[in-house]
């Protein structure tokens, strides 16, 4: 529902900064926006991630890696 967006996105906030601070993963990185053709978090993740001071050259390539980062840590 458009209403809870915002209250959604801070749940989702509050649970990276946790999971970063505890495990540094972001775990919401595996949280994506339905849309077509390609999906991916929504612009808090990146806002999130940017405040974190973390390397966003290539939004692209770092999705990928904190998706990685995820699941390996939840296989484990």
């Amino acid at each position: 529902m458009p209403s809870d967006r915002k209250r959604i996105g801070a749940l989702l906030g509050a649970i990276s900064e946790e999971t970063y601070d505890r495990d540094q993963i972001l775990l919401t990185a595996i949280v994506h926006r339905q849309s077509t053709g390609a999906t991916s978090p929504g612009p808090g993740f990146f806002e999130l991630a940017r405040a974190l001071e973390l390397n966003l050259e290539n939004e692209e390539n770092f999705l990928a890696e904190e998706m990685d980062k995820v699941w390996r840590h939840c296989a484990a």
